[in-house]
């Protein structure tokens, strides 16, 4: 089967009316915007205007939050529904119209707002910044959210209807502001960075028209066993129609059969099942409730939608869909899947399984059976997990269509593969990313392929008990203008996202590395061991203020040929090569041995931006530090733009200077969370934010969880209250030296400079001294010279005795 690529077009406009052209099945809902629904607000967070209150019909949707320092806006839309009797099992679709800036290409969201008189934003995850003008004062604090109701594509160009389907039950179910279900109130967000201009006010205008909220008829299903274009199907005996949707109620079963096109503007599993009976069925909307359920009858290969169909089909899958594919047959989900239901897909050996689009889809798709390959081939934006349960190659290949790929939450539950094939010929430039990654099984990721311009990207978070080995290409990719591959964990610039720590992961497995691909590490790993093997390179540190410069992690081993990179290393858009100082912390806080070997061959980059604290890199072990290899010292290196920890081009070198680069300190105790060494009430700190949360909420941030238990409560606070005020124990050594010391000093700092190293059972010193200059010897006398002259006549020689001369 030829899988072609798709332009992802508004998926969510598939069915709707043309502006203009209402059916006289359609029923508007409500156009009645609320006025002074919204205010601007400086994104900063710092000011906020209070002019253009409800004032403008042009109105900005920034999504993203790349420009915190741009005064931007987001409206908030009330549809006043006071009459209206709100079914919960049929479709309702908002609308709003694009202004000038239609550009946007962003999946945005539709948010309930649940606070009747505050309405908070935040601007790490996007949603909104909106109040009442009773309330505007009050928008100081920007918290969460509201529960997503829809989401819809920008068109791409200007005065365009664009659409979202809600079903009734997500108005029943989410408390909307001032007047519950009589006025609901929607905000917009999305998780691109871009902007898009909405016609979102009441406007006498015609063209573009307002925002409005519509249905269409719903007709129930008559009994089981009919064919979804059969008349006798649906109450009423009429054969689907334009302008109509259609619902399977009361535990009914429909069949898709393709015999002919359904014509209906959705297809509505509220109770009861849709059998596929024929594959690559083509289908404009189908929405599965919570409980409903869609499966398939056909032998060998089955295609969820019709993959040479110009326009891709939308499923709101929050039921159950089921796919069996037989024989080593294909299967395909080739529609665009949203929701937060469940996708079972069985696979046999030699099958794969092809996916177009998860950009908005929140539930869950299992890779069952003995397949080898689930491809993904869509947009970025997903919040799915995918399971990778396959006993077959179980692979998790990526050709993604845009930048970024999928975002979401990849689970092994059995021995599997990631690869990263991404075709350059797409216009991608980086490779797919991932949520968490979490390895119940073993995971081998490929990151081989390489191209020139750019490097290949895999990075999210790590979890589980599994081993990753990570391979790179063969050859050095920088030698045709490429960077290493990527593998990373965390984000390189915690303080622009506004936290003040990095989240600690419960990855326990053993990371390896292999070839030319650089391991980015910038979250505490106290489970984890990292083995970085030949031309491979293990990159810890961020770009951050004081508090975020230590990374723990629970053993490192460098091999013969790997380097260890202490500091944080960016590469800015001029090529230019900037560092952040850092300090790794090898910890036994978390059952691991917090050992350092640093093997013959290996290397060992240290920083030095200055003598103080925090101007320059180290290394902090409670357990065994092996040295060996090569020390690479950098000294007075340029500094990534944002970091708070030393000035650039400040050192300048004195006799005596002294840094210590490694240092045996005290085991973390698990209730000392912050890793300082005691356990006092900056861990309380940590565990009170954090308190009365799972590990999900978290995003799988186990900082606080000190039992392991899966969650943060009232008996991690016990933990904390019985050892308030306890160190750990001084347990490690230091054995051997560094084969070698490699200075790299473009500016010439030490040129009349010496640098010693000093090694002890608890630390190793560098000093640098100051070489002292050679004194001037004097020219001799003219007495001298001539007694020289005539010892040399009478044969004395040099220790003053007489020596004979032959004739």
């Amino acid at each position: 089967m030829t899988i072609r690529k798709f332009q992802i077009l508004a998926l969510c406009c598939c069915f709707l009316l043309l502006v203009g052209q209402v059916d006289a099945a359609e029923s508007v809902v409500s156009n009645a915007v609320v006025a002074d629904t919204w205010i601007t607000f400086e994104s900063d967070n710092a000011s906020r205007a209070d002019e253009n209150h409800g004032g403008d019909q042009d109105l900005k949707v920034r999504s993203g939050n790349s420009s915190l320092t741009n005064a931007v806006r987001k409206p908030l839309i009330r549809f006043d529904i006071t009459g209206q009797t709100i079914n919960p099992s049929q479709l309702y679709i908002f609308e709003v119209t694009t202004e000038s800036d239609g550009s946007s290409s962003s999946v945005h969201t539709i948010n309930a707002i649940t606070d009747p008189l505050l309405q908070n934003f935040e601007e790490n995850t996007i949603t909104w910044n909106l109040a009442p003008e009773s309330a505007k004062a009050e928008v100081a604090s920007f918290n969460s959210a509201g529960p997503a109701v829809g989401t819809f594509n920008a068109p791409g160009s200007p005065d365009t209807a664009i659409q979202t389907v809600m079903l009734g039950s997500d108005f029943l179910d989410a408390v909307f502001a001032d007047g519950g279900s009589s006025l609901l109130t929607f905000g917009i967000g999305g998780s691109q960075n871009s902007t898009l201009e909405l016609q979102s006010k009441e406007s006498v205008q015609a063209v573009p028209a307002p925002a409005r909220l519509l249905t269409f008829d719903l007709i129930e299903s008559a009994a089981s066993g009919g064919s979804i274009t059969a008349g006798a199907t649906w109450v009423g005996g009429a054969a689907p129609a334009a302008g109509n949707q259609y619902a399977v109620v009361n535990g009914d079963v429909v069949t898709a059969d393709g015999g002919s096109a359904f014509l209906g503007e959705a297809l509505i599993v509220s109770n009861g099942s849709l059998d596929y009976s024929a594959s690559g069925v083509d289908l404009p909307l189908v929405v599965v409730s919570e409980g409903a359920a869609v499966t398939e009858s056909t032998t060998g290969e089955f295609l969820l939608g019709d993959f040479n169909a110009p326009v891709l089909g939308q499923m709101v899958l929050n039921g159950n869909l089921t796919i069996d594919a037989e024989g080593g047959a294909d299967a395909g989900l080739d529609m665009d899947l949203q929701g937060a239901g469940t996708a079972e897909v069985n696979v046999s050996a030699g099958g794969r399984l092809f996916i177009t689009s998860l950009s908005s889809f929140g539930g869950t798709v299992q890779f069952n059976g003995s397949g080898d390959e689930l491809l993904y081939e869509g947009p970025s934006g997903s919040t799915a997990v995918i399971e990778m349960n396959s006993t077959g190659t179980n692979t998790y290949a990526v050709n993604v269509e845009r930048f970024g790929g999928l975002a979401s939450n990849l689970v092994f539950n059995q021995p599997g593969n990631i690869d990263h094939r991404t075709d350059p010929a797409n216009g991608n430039n980086r490779l797919t990313s991932v949520g968490t990654l979490t390895a119940n099984a073993d995971v081998t990721v490929d990151l081989t392929k390489t191209y020139a311009g750019n490097e290949r990207r895999f990075f999210g978070s790590w979890s589980g008990s599994g081993n990753i080995t990570v391979n790179g290409t063969a050859t050095d990719p920088s030698a045709v203008d490429v960077s290493l591959n990527e593998f990373e964990a965390g984000t390189t610039d915690p303080e622009s996202e506004g936290l003040t720590r990095l989240s600690t992961r419960d990855y326990s497995g053993t990371l390896t590395t292999n070839d030319f691909v650089n391991v980015e590490v910038r979250q505490h790993l106290p489970n984890a061991e990292i083995v970085v093997n030949q031309n491979a390179v293990l990159d810890v540190g961020v770009d951050g203020a004081v508090n975020l410069t230590s990374t723990r992690i629970g053993s490192v081993t460098v091999n013969n040929g790997g380097t260890l990179d202490v500091g944080h290393e960016l590469t800015n858009d001029s090529g230019e090569v900037r560092r952040a100082p850092g300090n790794l912390q090898l910890t036994s806080q978390r059952s691991q041995s917090g050992d350092l070997t640093l093997n013959t061959g290996s290397t060992t980059v240290i920083q030095i931006s200055g003598s103080g604290a925090n101007q320059f890199d180290t290394i902090s072990a409670e357990g065994t530090v092996s040295l060996g290899g090569t020390l690479e010292l950098l000294i007075d290196p340029l500094l990534t733009s944002s970091t708070t920890l030393a000035t650039e081009g400040s050192y300048i070198p004195t006799d005596g200077d002294t840094f210590e680069i490694v240092s045996i300190v005290a085991e973390t105790l698990p209730t000392d969370l912050n890793a300082d060494g005691a356990v006092d009430g900056d861990d309380l700190t940590i565990l009170r934010e954090l308190y009365g949360q799972s590990i999900a909420d978290l995003n799988f941030d186990v900082t606080a969880d000190i039992d392991g238990d899966g969650d943060t409560d009232g008996s991690d606070l016990l933990a904390w209250q019985r050892s308030v005020g306890a160190t750990g124990a001084l347990n490690g050594s230091i054995t051997g030296d560094f084969d070698s010391i490699n200075i790299v000093d473009p500016g010439g700092l030490l040129a009349n400079f010496t640098v010693t190293s000093s090694v002890t059972a608890t630390s190793v010193i560098l000093t640098i001294n100051e070489v002292p200059a050679i004194a001037a010897v004097p020219e001799p006398s003219a007495v001298v010279l001539l007694w020289i002259s005539f010892a040399a006549l009478l044969g004395i020689d040099r220790r003053g005795s007489l020596s004979f001369v032959r004739a």
